[in-house]
């Protein structure tokens, strides 16, 4: 079965079943917290787009490049 049906799928239920499995979801796989930090940065920097303080793309692309550059050039030391 595919991931496409599987959302479908899941996308077709009626909103508290969406939520109950949600609940369920999270219960029999809490996320790391690894996961949950990155959770709360995805959900600050949606706040802060909503309130128009996001950055062009450009500089965005261009950050993440040099970011990256940097992260490459680390593990090459090692």
């Amino acid at each position: 079965m595919s991931v496409e049906v599987i959302k479908q799928a899941i996308q077709a239920l009626p909103e508290a079943d969406r939520r109950a499995l949600a609940a369920w979801f999270e219960a029999e796989f809490p996320a790391s917290e690894e996961a949950r930090a990155m959770h709360d940065q995805i959900s600050l920097g949606l706040a802060q787009l909503d309130r128009g303080e996001g950055i062009p793309g450009e500089v965005s692309r261009t950050r993440l490049q040099e970011m990256k550059a940097a992260i490459l050039a680390q593990q090459s030391v090692r």
